[in-house]
């Protein structure tokens, strides 16, 4: 299983930390949860995102056949998230592993005993801008990778991940 995920959302996308995607899609999906929106896309995108948690291997879902409203509404959902990402505060590996997913599943916290909330609340704003269209470009032949450290790192392109 890698450690990382590429976030890709209509030819345009980033890397991310496996630990911080799988968190942030927990977040994204409790935030879906509390919606009364009974729409079959956004359960399916309740559902993806909860896989997500599980199984980083998949990438982040978004899905390049989302309406504007839609957009909209996944946006709205990676802000809302990101702020009680940001109201929780640091996040406890112990209590991230005991978040029940599908199946019984939980969050792989590769071995983290503490967790900064920052990272992946701006994780998830990046999430919300690629969705926009507006994340800055990453500088040159680099891509911009969302990790657990106080900055934004870049990785170096090489063969770009194709299919979802």
């Amino acid at each position: 299983m890698s450690k990382t995920v590429f976030v890709e959302f209509r030819d345009d996308g980033f890397w991310a930390y496996d630990v911080a995607s799988s968190i942030f899609a927990n977040f994204i999906a409790e935030a879906a949860s509390k919606m009364n929106d009974s729409d079959k896309w956004i359960t399916e995108s309740i559902h993806n995102w909860r896989v997500n948690a599980i199984v980083s291997d998949y990438g982040f879902y978004l899905d390049d056949n989302w309406s504007p409203d839609q957009i909209h509404m996944v946006r709205d959902l990676c802000h809302q998230a990101s702020e009680a990402i940001r109201k929780f505060g640091e996040l406890d590996g112990e209590t991230i592993q005991s978040w029940k997913q599908i199946n019984g599943g939980s969050i792989d916290t590769r071995g983290h005993d503490v967790i900064p909330s920052e990272p992946i609340a701006r994780l998830g704003d990046a999430i919300a801008a690629l969705l926009y269209q507006t994340l800055p470009a990453a500088p040159e032949n680099h891509w911009w990778f969302y990790g657990l450290d106080k900055e934004i790192g870049t990785l170096k392109m090489g063969a770009r991940r194709t299919g979802k």
